[in-house]
């Protein structure tokens, strides 16, 4: 769970995600709710995101290295070694309160990556 709430931090930057066990809720900077997911009967994670309304969808596609400002570290989640860095970097890649993946921005733009999702020079 922690590696999802990691996920949407960095996802929507200035935002918020709140989660349990049972649920996962991520809101962009501006509060709108964004994401939703929830457990199903089964025990597996339910995107609900279509059902309520909600603008994005559950993705996990792989957004840029350099917009990834927290991570799981020890258990607990903290922020990047690059945090200062990556800060100043990540708005390059946001769009509408939201870092796109690292597929949508080839896609839209003439940004590169590496097999590590890292921007290429």
């Amino acid at each position: 769970m922690k590696a999802y709430h990691v996920h949407y931090m960095n996802k929507y930057p200035g935002g918020r995600v709140e989660s349990s066990d049972e649920k996962l809720n991520a809101y962009d900077a501006n509060g709108r709710h964004c994401v939703a997911l929830a457990k199903d009967g089964g025990g597996s994670w339910k995107d609900c995101s279509a059902e309520l309304g909600l603008p994005h969808r559950h993705c996990l596609s792989p957004i840029p290295k350099e917009s990834r400002l927290f991570k799981v570290r020890g258990g607990a989640i903290a922020k990047d070694e690059q945090f200062e860095t990556r800060s100043k970097m990540a708005s390059k890649f946001v769009q509408d309160y939201r870092v796109l993946s690292c597929e949508e921005l080839a896609d839209s733009s003439e940004m590169q990556f590496d097999k590590s999702h890292s921007l290429k020079d």
